[in-house]
């Protein structure tokens, strides 16, 4: 699928936004928040899938201040330099950028009918934060994958005023068990936030571009619950004439 690159302006440069549309031109914006692999071709086909459903998505390079266009292959020796950069990566600094990014979505002419952020590994952390920092009104859903950065800090659950949907893997070894059980916890009696537990996966399960990491099976199940969820808190007009 096509897609288009802005350039989002910061106090110390600006950094490069990947834009995709749907098929009408026009429709909700979806922030999509890269893996420690970068804006690569994983992110690039599911960007390519949300559209499909008929939202404008754009994804951000949030490795700019690093490696400008970072984009590393799923095997070994691309999660070992992945995890180096990742080592590097100031994530506060990331949630910054990453919400510099949504404002300018938001602000795109083709963007209408509300906003949302869904990220994954890396990116699962930083749409989380971003949430908790987003204006009351400003975000319509938000989903995160196996944010490693989610268990320690679910303080920010109270700042999240969004329906959010989180996605673990009952048996990943970056988030053991326990600690997406306090998830589970913390998310219990909260009207606005779901949490999904894929038990026979690990870390990275939905990475189809990863034989490291995808199981197939729970990353279709995650995949359609979060059609689904973006179904009903942020419609699409594709969505609207299938139902």
């Amino acid at each position: 699928m096509p897609a288009r690159v802005e350039s989002v302006p910061t106090p110390e440069g600006s950094f490069d936004l990947t834009v995709w549309l749907p098929e009408d031109g026009t429709g909700p914006g979806l922030l999509l928040i890269q893996e420690i692999y970068g804006v690569s071709d994983y992110i690039r086909e599911v960007a390519g899938d949300l559209a499909g459903l008929g939202y404008v998505v754009g994804a951000p390079d949030l490795f700019w201040r690093l490696e400008p266009g970072y984009q590393a292959q799923h095997d070994e020796a691309g999660l070992k330099r992945s995890l180096e950069i990742g080592s590097r990566f100031d994530a506060e600094q990331g949630v910054t950028d990453a919400s510099a990014a949504l404002d300018h979505l938001s602000a795109l002419p083709e963007v209408e009918g509300g906003l949302g952020v869904v990220g994954f590994c890396l990116g699962g952390t930083i749409a989380y934060f971003v949430a908790a920092q987003a204006e009351a009104d400003k975000l319509d859903a938000v989903v995160s994958f196996y944010g490693s950065g989610v268990p320690d800090n679910l303080d920010a659950l109270d700042r999240i005023v969004a329906p959010v949907m989180f996605h673990f893997g009952g048996s990943d070894p970056y988030i053991p068990r326990e600690q997406v059980a306090r998830v589970e916890e913390a998310a219990a009696g909260r009207g606005n936030v779901e949490v999904h537990v894929e038990e026979d996966a690990g870390h990275a399960f939905h990475n189809h571009k990863a034989p490291m990491f995808h199981v197939p099976e729970p990353a279709a199940r995650a995949w359609q619950r979060t059609e689904q969820f973006l179904r009903r808190h942020l419609p699409t007009r594709r969505a609207g004439s299938a139902s």
